[in-house]
């Protein structure tokens, strides 16, 4: 096996270990991290290293490649960014998921609960509603724990 067919596997896994932690179906929108991002998207583009910005920066990468995009397409959108940094920041992004770093989870947590609307648009309503219900379901179970 070549080494992009490799690269490739790791790269499915690392998104499909990301997507676990959402909701099925969930629409990793990345203007859905700039909503919430207290920073604009050409503050996130310049090449800053503070902490802040950097993890804004690595969560919308994950988003953008989350929802379809290349890991050349989303370091394009962040500023330049190239693959190795794309894959870094997804790492960095499941690893806050897994409760390594909890103020990134916390940024994560916020993208969550601001977004009205979690589920694409299907013509079956009732299965919408049930989205909805579980929804709330998640979002009450962690205010109680």
């Amino acid at each position: 096996m070549n080494t992009e067919k490799k690269q490739d596997l790791r790269t499915r896994f690392h998104i499909d270990k990301l997507r676990e932690f959402f909701p099925e179906n969930y629409c990793f929108d990345p203007n859905n991290v700039l909503k919430i991002c207290p920073f604009t998207l050409t503050e996130i583009r310049m090449t800053t290293r503070k902490k802040e910005v950097v993890q804004w920066r690595q969560i919308l990468i994950a988003f953008k490649y989350a929802s379809g995009s290349t890991f050349e397409a989303a370091g394009q959108f962040v500023g330049n960014k190239d693959h190795s940094t794309c894959v870094h920041s997804l790492k960095k992004v499941i690893n806050a998921l897994e409760g390594y770093d909890s103020a990134m989870k916390l940024k994560i947590d916020e993208i969550v609960a601001g977004t009205e609307r979690f589920f694409y648009a299907t013509d079956d309503h009732t299965k919408n509603e049930v989205n909805a219900l579980r929804l709330m379901e998640q979002q009450i179970s962690k205010f109680l724990n």
